[in-house]
């Protein structure tokens, strides 16, 4: 088949060109860590993965910078469970798969204005760069949305891109909590320096920049809210909802069709752990239960504690 097709693209004759509207598909909820056994084992399975990132738009990979982990993420434990299970058995990689996690985001409170000029020698040679950003809140937790205000003509290009790339790079969750960065404006203007301007200062001014302005900015990580649907019989909705009850879900309907009930509500994802076990365990087999993304919302204080996030020396 074609190569180069991904799901979401559309198929016709040349000579009746028509484009289909592209699907809109919910973002990951849920990540593992996955590294192979040995490092001749690592290009098997970054293609093995490429493959798969192909086939499913709901299944995303990056890697940690400062760990040099490889995160999977998916939209929940069965979802990450058959896809590792591929990756080692479809296409033979043999590889350790870490616990799944949260795929946790972060935002801004407020907004900031930075300008700062990175000034250090680095390999017997001195790098400079200035920056000017704009951070500030979006009302829709969605991408990040990215502008270049450079004067054009005024700063070598390549300078505004390594800014650019620098801005990214901290975006995709290379400074705060380490998490990828939604609902947010960055505005950025690459800024003239008197000498020894090189690609790596600017680019490493955008990203201390990018640093500095997201604490001013008072940083907030956010986690997946899920919308919740169970189906039990009768006889166990007392035990559902009770189980329901200690993971701070919060019930908006309960529907009966026949000998059946239909709870529906919401519910942090990262109170969903093991749940799919434990509903077979208290409904006999005999209940199931469907899950889908509705938004973000902010990690509680003791949450933030128990993740570590403080040891790195921001606030949520």
């Amino acid at each position: 088949g074609p190569q180069n097709t991904v799901t979401g693209d559309t198929l016709c004759s040349k000579n009746h060109p028509v484009i289909l509207e592209r699907m809109v598909f919910p973002e990951p909820v849920m990540s593992v860590a996955i590294e192979p056994q040995t490092q001749s084992e690592r290009k098997k399975m970054e293609e093995a993965i490429q493959s798969l990132m192909k086939e499913d738009p709901t299944f995303k990979m990056r890697k940690n910078e400062e760990t040099g982990e490889t995160l999977i993420s998916g939209m929940g434990e069965l979802h990450l469970e058959i896809l590792t299970k591929r990756i080692v058995e479809e296409f033979n990689v043999k590889a350790r798969v870490g616990k799944p996690q949260v795929a946790y985001k972060q935002t801004v409170r407020e907004s900031a204005e930075i300008s700062y000029e990175y000034n250090r020698v680095v390999g017997l040679q001195r790098h400079k760069g200035r920056v000017r950003l704009w951070i500030e809140p979006s009302s829709k937790i969605s991408d990040v949305v990215v502008d270049n205000r450079t004067e054009i003509g005024k700063i070598n290009s390549a300078f505004v891109a390594s800014v650019n790339d620098g801005v990214n790079f901290a975006i995709e969750g290379g400074i705060g909590y380490g998490f990828p960065f939604v609902g947010m404006k960055v505005i950025f203007a690459a800024e003239e320096v008197d000498v020894d301007g090189t690609e790596l200062g600017y680019y490493s001014a955008a990203v201390e920049g990018m640093r500095k302005g997201v604490l001013e900015a008072k940083l907030r990580v956010l986690e997946p809210k899920m919308r919740l649907e169970v189906h039990t019989p009768q006889e166990f909705v007392g035990e559902v909802l009770s189980d329901l009850g200690t993971r701070a879900a919060t019930i908006e309907e309960i529907e009966t069709i026949d000998d059946l009930k239909i709870v529906r509500g919401t519910v942090a994802v990262s109170k969903m752990f093991g749940y799919a076990t434990l509903l077979r365990s208290i409904t006999q087999g005999k209940g199931a239960f469907t899950m889908e993304p509705t938004g973000y919302v902010p990690v509680p204080e003791e949450v933030a504690e128990s993740l570590g996030l403080f040891r790195i020396g921001v606030q949520p």
